[in-house]
Parts: C-alpha cells; structure tokens; sequence
C-alpha cells in the first residue's frame, strides 16, 4: 500500500470522524447503542481503506487542461534532455522504506503492550471458580434469559479482580471478582450479570477487535484512539440502557452498583482514559436516558447514513471532451504534438508538452503522440515536414485569428478609454448640476432680498447711502448672472462632449461586431480545417507505425 492511499484513508476518516461527533453533540436523544455503531464505524473506515475493494467512481473534479483545437501552437516549455539522467529511484524511495518501516514498528510496540492484558485473562481464567449456590445459579439464568442467550456463558468467581468483565471469542465467559460477591445482594449480582451477558448478546467481544486494531495500526491517527475511546463509552453505555430497560430496574440502584464498583479501588482499563472519567460519562448518559425519549427508527437512519461511507469512493475529473485527437485504435484517449523545441502544434493535455519534450533531442523536429494507452514518436524529417504541411492551412486561419484578436484588443482598448472619460465626464456632470441646483435657489433667495431691499428703498427715497448701496447690489446681481451664463455655457460643452464620445463608443460596438462575425466565420472554417488535418495525420502516423518510422516512447 501507497502513502498516497494511507494519507486517503486518513483523510476519509477523519472527516467520517467529525461528522459523527457532530452527529452526537447535536442529537443529545442518540441512544448509546447507535452512538456505538457510528464510533464502530469510524474505526471500521480506518480498516477497509487497507482491503483493495473496488472504489465507486463520483465525477466532481474539473475536466484537466486540454488544447482541443489540433493546431493550437504555444510557446516552448522549459525541455527536458532525453539524455538528462532519471532521479534515482533507490534515493526517492529511501523515506517511503523509512516511513513504512517506523509505520511497522509503532504497529508492533502496540500490539506487544496488549500481551500482559491477555496474559493477565488467562490467568484469571485459571484461578477463577464457578458459583455454585442455588441464589447465584438463579441470578445468572434470569440475566441470561434477559438478555436473549440461548446459551448461558459460564461465569467465574475471581480473587482480585478489580470489576466485572466478560471475555472469551469462543467461549464467553463473565469474570466477577470474588471479593465483592459475599457484599453483592441478590439484586446487585442480577444486574452485574445483566450487564456483562449484554455484551455477549451484542457481539462486541467481537466487534471491539476492530477499534483495538485500528488503533494498533493507525497508531499516529487521532481519530483512531478517539474511536476506541468513544465506542468503550457508548458499549458500556448501551449495556446499561439495556439493564435498565428491564421492567423491574431500578436505575438509582443500579447507579449505586456503578459507584461501589469503580471507586473502591484504582482501576485499569484499556484504552487510554481514566475509569473515573468513564464513570462520570456512563452516568451522564444514563441520565439523558431517563430524561428525554431516546431516538427509536430516526436513530437507525442516522446509522445507516454514517454507513455509507464505507462504501470506497473515488473522485474523477469530467471528461475533457467526446471527439478525440486521432482517428488511430479503439481509445478515444489520443493526442498528438509536433514539436521543434520553440512551438508545438497539439491536441490533448498541456502535460504532455513535457513528455513530448522528454523525447526530443537538441535540435530536432519531432511528432510525439498518443494511442490505445501507448505513446510513441516521430524522428522522421520527411514523416514530420509532412505533418507541418497538413496544417497549412490551419496555421493561416491561426494567424488571421490572431491579426483580428489584436484588432479586437485595440479597439476593446479603445472602449475602455472612452468609457473611462465618459465616466469622468459623469462625475463632472453631476457636480455641475448640484452646483446649477445652488445657484438657483441663491437667485430665488436674492429675489426675494431684492424685492424686499427696493420696498425699503422706496420708503427711503431721499437716502442717499441707501440709494448707492442699491446700485452696488444691482451691479452684483449682474455679475452673478453673467457667471451664471458662463456656467450654462460650460454645460452645453459638456453634453456636446458626452454626445461625441457615445457616437464613438457607437462605431467602435459596429466595428467589433464585424469583428466578431469574421471570428465565427473563421471559427467554423477552422473546425473543418482541423478535422481534416487530422483524419490525414491519424493516416500518416498510422503508416509510420506500420512501417517501422514510429517509435515507441522509452
């Protein structure tokens, strides 16, 4: 396996991750059994990316760059020497042998440290006994029937063990420690039963081997040790909800069982969190159980929509196009590049102009191309000039395209200048508007100072101070009319202006439109030229095949 596909499977975990701890703080109603399954899952994820299954392809990439157009000639890239020696494998792939090796190793320390947990089970399988009173036979029964076992497991009493566990693939058996047996009750051994034969009847002595080994082998994933951690919790959360489902539970009993349990005595447990902290969590859940009506069949499709991503998903690019470069093989993934170092006439992904120039030696004129998953090429002078003159033709309706994309440039250039001043001349517009605006509402306002001077005046004929001081508001007034003749002046200037630069921008519009009729037409003649050129090229280099002038690429 890849790095590449390592680094996927990572990725696709993690964001499976994120969705279901979303899932689980936003639908507090979750039930510990679902959020059990989505944690399972995850780490489940983790462990199919390993199998080589078939990927469901999704399109949602863009289409890569291609040159559609046969005759497409762009500048030289920077070339690539045939002769230039290839990086050296053993030096390339010396961190990737580093990586994996350290990959190995960190798998195997973990799975070494689980040893002595399977060493300390088996010796408590050995020293453990089996209960043999009637009050014992009959708690373990009634749990077994409880929990839906057809077959009651067996059950060992053991001597310093910490707390109740069940244990064994093949054979389930549930451990009790035996120093607490002689202080449990008939009620308190019930439910201790109930819990453990739950685990049994919901196969996570099986299922928790699939978040224990991801763990183990994505060892330097966070969502991996998240998982686990997660999935313990809501196991044993789910066990509970299942001892409390009973009709005769009492859940602040059972809570009590829970405390004297795990808070007698340091605890191991083995995933890496406090059994204090799991204590608190597993009864905060069983809290919000007994508090809200947990999510019945709405819980199941959350389930379900979690599990579709296991299914393996590839994204792809679209399609660049349908019709393809040559008219050679059965594949429509063909290209094609005539290519002297300076200009290439192409079809097909601009990242073939290096594998193009990777064949070419110094100073030759080649035709590099592609057909039926092969690439192959031309050295031929005579093969190659014959090539260059198929698109003639096409090179001369380029070169009128360009001659009239230059002129389209110049007169677009052209339009943005006159737009540029016909905005400027807005602008000015406006503020001479506002200014015209100003100056009639002072001429209203004079008028009305006027009429109110000259009643004024008239009362006060034989003044002579106020008779001169008319005639110098008479004066004023007459200024001001001048200016305000001068600024009307300048408007009609400026619309004058305005008028002309729209006529221009007018012709330019008609001018560009001709343009780009002369584009289409060009356009649609160079299709046919292109089509053409190519049939003739598929020909040529199909011949060249067959006669040995085409080589396959190294």
């Amino acid at each position: 396996m890849s790095l590449e596909q390592v680094a996927r499977i990572s990725v696709e975990a993690a964001v499976l991750a994120v969705f279901v701890a979303l899932l689980c703080a936003l639908v507090p109603r979750l039930r510990a059994g679902h959020r059990a399954i989505l944690w399972w899952l995850v780490a489940a994820k983790l462990l199919v990316g390993l199998v080589p299954l078939p990927a469901v392809r999704v399109v949602a990439l863009p289409a890569p760059k291609t040159i559609e157009a046969a005759a497409a000639t762009t500048a030289a890239l920077p070339r690539v020497p045939a002769e230039a020696p290839a990086p050296s494998i053993a030096r390339a792939a010396a961190p990737r042998r580093t990586m994996a090796w350290a990959w190995l190793a960190g798998a195997a320390l973990l799975s070494l440290a689980a040893v002595p947990d399977g060493i300390r089970v088996r010796r408590w399988l050995r020293a453990g006994r089996p209960l043999e009173d009637d009050a014992s036979r009959l708690a373990i029964a009634r749990a077994a029937r409880a929990a839906g076992l057809r077959r009651v497991p067996r059950v060992l009493a053991v001597p310093d063990l910490d707390t109740p566990l069940a244990t064994g693939l093949l054979r389930p058996t549930v451990l009790l420690p035996a120093d607490d047996l002689e202080r449990l009750g008939a009620e308190d051994l019930e439910m201790a039963l109930a819990h453990e034969m739950a685990h049994i009847a919901r196969g996570d002595l099986w299922l928790g081997l699939v978040p224990a080994l991801a763990r183990r082998i994505f060892f330097f994933h966070p969502a991996a040790w998240i998982a686990e951690r997660e999935y313990a919790i809501a196991r044993e959360a789910a066990c509970d909800e299942a001892v409390l489902g009973r009709e005769d539970a009492d859940p602040f009993a059972y809570g009590r069982l829970l405390l004297r349990l795990t808070t007698r005595r340091e605890l191991r447990t083995a995933i890496p969190m406090s059994p204090h902290s799991m204590l608190r969590r597993r009864l905060e859940m069983i809290d919000s159980t007994l508090r809200r009506v947990p999510l019945g069949r709405a819980g199941w499709a959350l389930v379900a929509l979690a599990a579709l991503a296991m299914v393996p998903i590839r994204l792809v690019a679209k399609e660049a196009g349908d019709r393809a470069c040559l008219e050679i093989g059965s594949s429509k993934d063909t290209a094609y590049i005539i290519t002297n170092g300076d200009s290439h006439t192409m079809c097909g992904p601009i990242e073939d102009i290096r594998l193009a120039e990777a064949q070419r030696r110094k100073g030759e004129d080649v035709i590099w191309f592609r057909a039926d998953g092969e690439t192959w090429v031309v050295r031929d002078a005579g093969v190659v000039a014959e090539a260059r003159a198929l698109f003639a033709a096409v090179d001369g309706i380029g070169q009128k395209q360009g001659a009239i994309g230059q002129k389209q440039a110049k007169f677009g250039m052209e339009q943005a200048l006159l737009g540029l001043e016909q905005g400027q001349i807005g602008v000015q517009q406006g503020i001479e508007a506002r200014l015209r605006a100003a100056i009639e509402m002072r001429r209203k306002v004079e008028e009305d100072l006027e009429r109110a001077e000259r009643d004024r005046v008239e009362a006060a004929r034989d003044d002579a101070e106020a008779e001169s001081a008319r005639k110098a508001d008479l004066e004023r007034q007459l200024a001001q009319r001048e200016a305000e003749r001068s600024q009307a002046r300048s408007g009609n200037d400026i619309d004058a202006r305005m008028r002309e630069l729209a006529a221009r921008m007018e012709v330019l519009g008609r001018e560009q439109a001709e343009l780009g009729e002369q584009q289409r037409a060009l356009g649609e003649r160079m299709i046919r030229e292109v089509a053409e050129a190519q049939r003739a090229l598929s020909e040529l280099l199909e011949r060249a095949m067959r006669d040995g002038t085409a080589l396959r690429a190294d």
